[in-house]
């Protein structure tokens, strides 16, 4: 069912409403997403083995390990915040070996059935936040502040979300 909103032109609308979707999509099934294509560089003996991964100075390039290197992050990848990270900064800072002082229990991302994985889900974030910095800047393109001025988003809502009639005598009655 369609509604009218007075917010926006209907395309607008539905075009603002396909990019959240396709957002929404992005962000939840991420581990499905396609890799960016990153230049990779390696040295013998080759290994995915990650320690703890670092930005070279440009923040172009991420050493995965002392025989893996990735290059061609283009700065879209750091445009793209999970509050004041990058989305790139805290697969960086999550993905890397760690030792509790306390309990001296081992937190090892490594995947003993997949050792492509931590390089492979570097270049899967890379490729997520270039596409959600180039639809952030699509939505901004088609939409300003004055498209939602005045408009009851609690009535927009409540009227999405209305609960259907019920027969009487129904269990949800």
């Amino acid at each position: 069912m369609m509604y009218s909103y007075t917010a926006c032109m209907p395309t607008t609308f539905e075009t603002v409403a396909a990019i959240g979707k396709q957002l929404m999509d992005l962000h939840l099934h991420y581990e499905q997403a396609p890799e960016y294509p990153l230049e990779w560089h390696w040295t013998e003996p080759r290994s995915w083995r990650v320690e703890r991964m670092r930005f070279n100075r440009d923040r172009s390039i991420i050493v995965v390990n002392p025989s893996l290197f990735l290059s061609g992050i283009p700065p879209q990848a750091h445009e793209y915040h999970l509050g004041n990270k990058s989305a790139l900064e805290w697969i960086i800072d999550q993905y890397r070996v760690t030792t509790d002082t306390r309990s001296g229990i081992v937190s090892d991302p490594n995947r003993d059935g997949d050792p492509e994985y931590i390089a492979r889900l570097v270049c899967k974030i890379v490729f997520v936040s270039v596409e959600t910095v180039r639809l952030q800047k699509v939505l901004s393109e088609i939409t300003g502040p004055d498209d939602w001025v005045g408009v009851d988003l609690d009535a927009v809502f409540e009227q999405d979300h209305k609960e259907p009639d019920m027969p009487p005598g129904s269990l949800w009655e």
